[in-house]
């Protein structure tokens, strides 16, 4: 019942916009999903960045 068929895509932001199985849900999920993804990635890398910056001016000021 939830699987999509085959659609006219040109209103689509993301998705080939062809004949496509994606819909406009499907790209706001996705879309979603790739932002928590990134902003997440970004946090791992800049807390790990921070924390060796703030690790080493200590031992510079010491």
């Amino acid at each position: 019942a939830d699987i999509p068929f085959l659609l006219a895509g040109e209103h689509l932001r993301i998705c080939p916009q062809e004949y496509t199985c994606c819909t406009t849900e499907m790209e706001d999920k996705l879309s979603q999903q790739s932002k928590l993804e990134f902003e997440n990635l970004v946090e791992e890398t800049s807390h790990f960045v921070r924390t060796t910056f703030v690790s080493r001016h200590k031992k510079f000021d010491g």
